[in-house]
């Protein structure tokens, strides 16, 4: 209901029904986008990198500050820390050189080093604030891990620090130590990973909104060029066709001229309606601005993306919104990839040539479909969608 409110609200103020409907709708997929935080919180490639990095140094500095302990403190077990401080260096240069390691692979390095420092806790007790350090391990968890992870390890941490202390046996107030090093941890850690979750959070609403037309809910030109690109490098690598639509509005400066841009707006949200319901899950459809709408059909051949172009430029023309009959559209088809299409030709290439096919379809006289080729092939919508009605 949080994410519903601002859309009922900037609806109200922007536009009619149609336009709080849309951004309703708009919201609404934003929401079931969020609701993986398991995926839209894992860090990135370069995160990764930075957790691996700040993992090396971690190890690099706990051996840098165990070997100083043992070399200046006044313990009996100076042999025994030198080599905790020596195993610490070892995993960092081991952890160096292993490329894009899982984050398994960084939360098992973690508890390897949450057991080197309870070694250490159980050779000297608390001499030299020792378990402090298992701090560091919980923060570096904290950072890339889900909260059930961040919880196993905070068990862990409890266990390794109990029994080190109890195989130690001369620290003095073990449980207080107990308490303050778990309750630190758990604060500080717990704190990081909602903070990181958080920021992940907000890097996919960002991102979302980057994407996303803030008039119709539909991807603006930009995402669907990205997107595009994708689909275009799949379809011919697996050989499968992938048909283009473009699509243009009717007359639509007459809207904004004779009842204004508010009801113009509510044509175009209507009209984007009309494309999303047409479509299938996995279709790209997006608003490439002011009246001009395009979609990408992942395996539609030139058939069936003519057969789309009834479903969408046919379904709208002649319906009423508010005084305004909904103008009807234009089509331009292009096949840009699988039999027939343009070998080679990049997505812009692809958008060219189906503007071309559509402006050749309002030359012929509006309401139609044009297929790119040699020639321009041309279908009048007025009399497919009477042929739909009737069959």
């Amino acid at each position: 209901m949080r994410g519903l409110l601002p859309a009922l609200v900037v609806g109200a103020r922007t536009g009619g029904p149609m336009q709080v409907r849309a951004r309703i709708a708009a919201v609404r997929s934003w929401r079931r986008a969020l609701a993986r935080p398991d995926t839209s919180a894992l860090p990135d490639a370069w995160d990764r990198v930075l957790i691996q990095r700040a993992a090396v140094w971690m190890f690099v500095g706990g051996g840098g500050v165990n070997g100083m302990t043992a070399l200046t403190s006044d313990v009996e077990v100076t042999g025994p820390l030198l080599v905790v401080s020596g195993l610490l260096v070892l995993i960092a240069v081991e952890l160096a050189l292993l490329r894009r390691p899982r984050l398994w692979v960084l939360q098992a390095h973690a508890a390897a080093g949450v057991v080197l420092v309870g070694v250490v806790v159980a050779l000297v007790g608390d001499a030299g604030l020792a378990p402090v350090y298992l701090l560091w391990p919980a923060v570096l968890v904290a950072w890339f891990s889900s909260w059930r992870a961040l919880a196993v390890h905070l068990a862990l941490l409890t266990f390794v620090l109990v029994t080190a202390m109890a195989v130690h046996g001369g620290v003095e107030r073990p449980l207080d130590t107990v308490v303050a090093v778990l309750v630190t941890a758990a604060v500080i850690a717990g704190l990081i990973t909602f903070l990181t979750r958080r920021q992940a959070r907000l890097r996919a609403e960002l991102a979302l909104a980057a994407d996303t037309d803030p008039l119709t809910g539909l991807l603006n030109r930009r995402a669907f060029e990205v997107r595009a690109v994708v689909a275009l490098a799949r379809a011919r690598e697996r050989g499968s066709p992938l048909g283009l639509v473009l699509f243009d509005l009717d007359h639509f400066k007459r809207v904004n001229d004779d009842h204004g841009h508010h009801w113009g707006d509510e044509v175009l949200v209507r009209f984007a309606r009309v494309l999303r319901a047409a479509s299938r899950d996995g279709d790209l459809v997006a608003r490439l601005g002011g009246e001009g709408f395009v979609v990408l059909l992942p395996g539609a051949a030139e058939r069936d993306a003519v057969a789309y172009t009834r479903r969408g430029a046919g379904a709208p023309g002649g319906q009423s919104v508010g005084p305004v009959t909904v103008p009807t559209a234009s089509a331009g088809v292009v096949t840009a990839a699988g039999p027939g299409g343009a070998a080679g030709g990049s997505v812009g290439d692809a958008v060219r040539l189906a503007d071309a096919a559509m402006y050749a379809a309002k030359a012929a006289g509006r309401h139609r479909t044009a297929v790119w080729g040699d020639p321009i092939r041309l279908t009048d919508l007025t009399a497919a969608a009477a042929l739909d009605v009737a069959t």
